[in-house]
């Protein structure tokens, strides 16, 4: 387990996902992601931003909390 904090960003390059946040922890059991704040998600044609969300270390199954937002065909940076 471990947290990161302060712009950080999260590559998954064999699955083609990217997550920016000014806080994310990874917990081993599940592979889960709990990120907070700004948070900004790229994965393939989807964008996602919210103030907190949890996911897989694959982007799967993803919940977002607090001005969620997701768009297909958002900008894929």
């Amino acid at each position: 387990n471990f947290t990161l904090e302060g712009n950080v960003k999260a590559v998954i390059s064999n699955e083609g996902g990217k997550l920016l946040a000014d806080k994310v922890r990874w917990i081993e059991k599940g592979e889960k992601i709990i990120a907070t704040g700004n948070i900004k998600i790229y994965k393939d044609e989807w964008f996602a931003s919210a103030d907190k969300a949890s996911t897989t270390s694959e982007f799967k199954n993803l919940k977002l909390k607090g001005n969620a937002m997701v768009e297909k065909g958002g900008d894929n940076q």
